[in-house]
């Protein structure tokens, strides 16, 4: 059974304050350029309160684009956890190209890629494991240097770790 489509003034809708992406100013043109040639073919995904947990970026281009009626997912998301969830699951590669179809297709006759510096494919991963695994909790530091494993010079008084 098909989900019936939901609508939100623009201004009713707000950004995530803990939104934990971020967009360059190239990729930001490039987001633009293909809302201007697609249109807005998926929805934000919004909770009750009308945070925006999924395209946050596209909002801002939306706002800048004169937008003003933005078709929505609304979900039960009212926890910064449950959140964060939803944005990792609107945001996750979780299939893979196949590089040689892929570029079949697009060198094949039927494909005009108009503006292929529009597109930026994703062919790396960042696994959310190996993530927390490097800047996550339960990692110690190192003990700070004590004065016996410092060289200080006799000129200056400077201390340095020695070689």
């Amino acid at each position: 059974m098909a989900e019936e489509k939901t609508y939100k003034k623009i201004d009713d809708l707000q950004v995530w304050s803990h939104n934990p992406r971020s967009i360059t100013k190239e990729n930001y043109q490039r987001l633009k350029n293909q809302i201007k040639r697609f249109g807005q073919y998926k929805p934000l995904i919004v909770n009750k309160s009308n945070v925006v947990i999924g395209g946050n970026m596209r909002l801002r281009a939306y706002k800048e684009m004169g937008l003003e009626d933005i078709w929505v997912t609304v979900v039960d998301a009212e926890t910064e956890a449950k959140m964060l969830e939803y944005a990792m699951s609107d945001n996750s590669n979780l299939g893979d190209w196949d590089e040689e179809q892929l570029t079949e297709l697009l060198t094949g006759e039927w494909t005009n890629l108009d503006t292929p510096q529009d597109f930026v494919l994703d062919t790396g991963k960042l696994e959310l494991e190996k993530l927390l695994e490097k800047f996550g909790p339960g990692e110690e530091e190192e003990p700070p240097l004590n004065d016996k494993d410092l060289i200080e010079c006799p000129n200056s008084h400077h201390k340095f770790e020695s070689p």
